[in-house]
């Protein structure tokens, strides 16, 4: 009895294979081979064995229509594509993790028409774009000129040239399909740095000092110094605003003063191997540079003047100036030099009691690389990329604090953390 129960037991448990299940090794056979062209021409040597033993006119026939449909096939997708002339319109710059718009020019020989047009634009880099997917869009018909808009959305940094398209065609009986990759003049795409949701820099990185915001949106006063009138800008102070010279020119002209001490921040970018940690989007030196650009940002609409020192070296007083910024970002490449202990020591010391110098750095590069004098004046706020984040970004790492070290205050970034927080939420 206990025999018959363990041979029940086993039966149950054993799975059972349906006789309707089809092995996938068969599947991808039937699939590759088993199209509608190959389909096609199996009939067509059918159709041409019995005409020829049995000596049938029907079948004659029919084996000239089918090969007639066959070569209109080959032919007009072939002429179609010949008409075609493709040109790329100057796409306007984004940051990454913003929606792309690119407009692909379509112009046809002598205004003749072509149907059944499929493009899909030929991307640079794929692994800088977050779809994997090519985006394609197919036209009817085209006849003279069209446009046709490509949507995406870039996941990287850089600076793109947009020279390629394929362009592919089946009509019209869409038994074969002819590709054909049509060149046209190189056209830059730029994609700027990510951007971060910056809403304010912590006070209590500054030791005490006053706040960056305070001293820019206070009333000029007696020791400021008035430079001129200049054309007003988004993000100025409407409090400066001289209403007499707007009456007379019919232009917003606004009243510019120059502080015997402005507030300043110093980005010492760095641009060295020794950053370039992780893969992708996930990446120390891609988060240093999106880190900076958001910083930029902040600070030009808060009125505080900015400094790019090391790497890159410009001034940003304005929103035309964090447009350049943004592109010498976008630009710049990873460097084999190892010179950043050097700019950061140079920037340090360059004492501005209302400034503020902001360098980035690696964990690992710091514990090894004695950077400046820790006994220097100015105000330094360090953010330090943890490697081993960046290395293994699926790693879950306890958020480490903020540390206070004479003038000098430590943050620490990791690749799982969100950036953006760890200022905002920083008392």
């Amino acid at each position: 009895m206990s025999n018959l129960k363990q041979n029940r037991q086993g039966a149950a448990t054993t799975p059972v294979k349906s006789a309707r299940v089809i092995p996938q090794w068969w599947q991808s056979i039937f699939y590759r081979f088993f199209t509608l062209p190959n389909m096609t021409g199996l009939l067509l040597f059918a159709m041409a064995c019995i005409a020829w033993n049995r000596g049938l006119a029907l079948l004659y026939g029919m084996v000239a229509t089918l090969l007639a449909f066959i070569l209109l096939s080959v032919i007009l997708p072939w002429i179609y594509l010949r008409r075609l002339h493709v040109a790329f319109e100057q796409p306007i710059p984004v940051h990454a993790g913003q929606m792309q718009t690119i407009h692909v020019q379509i112009n046809t020989q002598k205004h003749k028409t072509a149907y059944g047009i499929q493009l899909t634009p030929i991307l640079v880099s794929t692994t800088a774009f977050n779809h994997t997917t090519k985006p394609t869009q197919r036209l009817n018909y085209v006849a003279g000129q069209a446009r046709v808009v490509f949507n995406f959305t870039p996941a990287q940094r850089g600076s793109f040239n947009l020279q390629q398209v394929t362009v592919a065609c089946a009509y019209p009986f869409g038994l074969i399909t002819l590709q054909k990759n049509m060149l046209a003049v190189p056209c830059p795409q730029m994609v700027y740095p990510r951007l971060f949701n910056i809403k304010h820099l912590p006070p209590s990185w500054l030791h005490g000092a006053v706040s960056l915001g305070e001293q820019v949106h206070r009333n000029p006063q007696g020791y400021d110094l008035f430079v001129g009138l200049r054309q007003y800008r988004t993000g100025d102070n409407y409090r400066h605003i001289d209403w007499r010279a707007t009456a007379r020119s019919g232009d917003i002209a606004l009243r510019e003063f120059e502080q015997l001490e402005q507030p300043r921040i110093s980005l010492v970018i760095n641009a060295d191997s020794t950053l370039n940690i992780g893969q992708g989007e996930i990446n120390a030196l891609e988060h240093s540079l999106s880190l900076a650009a958001s910083i930029a940002k902040y600070c030009v609409m808060q009125g505080i003047s900015v400094n790019a020192t090391g790497a890159i070296n410009c001034q940003i007083n304005s929103i035309e100036h964090l447009d350049d910024f943004y592109m010498l970002l976008a630009q710049l490449p990873t460097q084999t030099q190892h010179h950043y202990a050097e700019y950061l020591s140079h920037t340090l010391g360059h004492h501005n009691h209302s400034g503020v110098v902001i360098s980035f750095i690696s964990q690992h590069f710091l514990e090894v690389t004695p950077l400046t004098d820790q006994h220097h004046s100015q105000k330094h706020w360090q953010f330090v990329f943890n490697d081993d984040s960046y290395l293994n970004p699926l790693k879950t790492f306890k958020r480490a604090a903020i540390t206070h070290h004479h003038h000098t205050v430590s943050i620490p970034i990791y690749a799982n953390h969100n950036i953006a927080d760890t200022i905002n939420n920083s008392n």
